[in-house]
């Protein structure tokens, strides 16, 4: 193997069963494929997930195995691929963006792919906040009743669920004096 492989990642690699990698395969084509057949010569998701590997054992890439599974990290690596491949054909004025497809697509820049890597990240070891996240991802406008439906949950696990996704994500932003009384604010109009 090359020096500038991760150990980490090489080990973790090493690890990940056949039917781990098929589950991931399986995964991002149900997420990926269509959108992708959107676009002309556009990679499959199998070559995306190829490409992604690769990113990570070159180091171009990162996943805190600490904290993330590398399955999670490979499925939010090529998300930000399919996101940057659509944009930047849509700006070449070679796809044609339908309203079905807005809907259905997550369009983001570079900044935006690193804000969904680090909150899918720091949800990774609780199931049901990665599923909540994702869904949010992939239907931006749920309400938090119709997400409850849409993961079998009842309300109670939603609102505990959120109260959980809220603390994690203070994490992400370092709490100012305007931030910290909008949140207080937040919080009195969400339990009133």
């Amino acid at each position: 193997m090359h020096s500038s492989f991760s150990p980490d990642i090489v080990s973790a690699l090493e690890h990940l069963l056949t039917a781990d990698y098929d589950r991931i395969r399986l995964r991002l084509w149900r997420k990926f494929g269509e959108q992708l057949r959107n676009i002309p010569d556009a990679p499959t998701p199998d070559d995306l997930l190829h490409d992604a590997i690769q990113n990570l054992l070159a180091g171009r890439r990162h996943c805190p195995l600490e904290r993330v599974e590398l399955a999670i990290c490979l499925v939010n690596i090529v998300r930000s691929k399919v996101s940057h491949l659509y944009e930047k054909w849509k700006r070449a004025g070679i796809v044609k963006v339908s309203d079905e497809a807005l809907n259905t697509v997550q369009l983001a820049d570079e900044q935006d792919s690193e804000l969904r890597e680090n909150i899918l990240a720091i949800v990774a070891d609780d199931p049901l906040l990665t599923e909540i996240v994702e869904y949010r991802l992939d239907h931006p406008e749920a309400k938090a009743r119709k997400i409850a439906e849409a993961l079998g949950i009842d309300m109670q696990e939603m609102y505990n669920a959120n109260r959980r996704l809220k603390a994690r994500l203070k994490s992400l932003v370092p709490p100012t004096e305007s931030t910290h009384s909008q949140g207080e604010s937040a919080d009195a109009a969400a339990t009133s």
